[in-house]
């Protein structure tokens, strides 16, 4: 493995999601301070980010769903004590621009995630075993965990001096390809890497995206 793209950002990221086609594909990624969001996006083929403008209003809460083409929909959030959808809108990420065009959702690429194993659910326990056979280390929390072709993806906790979300690539043989540290927090982290056409994605410290090929 090895790192095709990272950009670290000045504030947090609070959402990403995938638009284009399998031959154009991009990276959608939204920002927040206390007192802005910004959007940016990464192109696949261009290997390289550039800033979208910020269509919406900072106040509100806006979640991405899912993009067909260049074309994205975002839920608008009510705030309050229980949040609710109020709209549903329309932008083209090319622009940032709000879109009247209605498109039909089809899949063009592949988005796989990992399953999440919680502790105490079904199968937790042989991932401990495994792990401290293995790997000489014990894990607890949860573990998000992917098995393709060729790899074998672990996202996994472990305890020093705080709880560390640490992220391990292996192959079959469990020869460990890449290693990295996700994050440091008691939090348990859902969907914390994706494989997207061949490149692992995952995003480290809150602040850095990380893009990963096979070499």
């Amino acid at each position: 493995m090895k790192v095709k793209f990272q950009q670290l950002f000045t504030d947090k990221v609070q959402q990403i999601g995938y638009w284009g086609n399998s031959e154009d594909l991009h990276i959608w990624i939204e920002t927040a301070s206390t007192t802005e969001k910004k959007w940016f996006n990464y192109s696949f083929q261009k290997n390289q980010i550039t800033e979208i403008p910020y269509p919406f209003d900072f106040k509100n809460q806006y979640n991405f769903i899912q993009a067909s083409g260049k074309i994205a929909y975002f839920s608008e959030l009510l705030q309050g004590k229980n949040p609710v959808v109020n709209q549903v809108l329309a932008i083209d990420l090319s622009n940032g621009k709000t879109s009247q065009q209605v498109m039909k959702l089809e899949k063009t690429f592949e988005i796989n995630t990992p399953n999440h194993y919680a502790e105490g659910q079904e199968y937790f326990k042989e991932f401990q075993e495994f792990f401290e056979k293995k790997f000489n280390e014990q894990i607890g929390k949860g573990i998000d965990y992917y098995e393709g072709e060729d790899q074998l993806v672990f996202s996994y906790y472990i305890y020093k001096n705080a709880w560390v979300n640490i992220l391990k690539v292996c192959n079959s043989s469990f020869d460990i390809l890449w290693k990295d540290q996700l994050d440091e927090n008691d939090l348990i982290g859902k969907i914390t890497f994706q494989i997207v056409a061949n490149h692992l994605i995952y995003i480290k410290n809150k602040h850095q995206l990380i893009v990963l090929a096979h070499e």
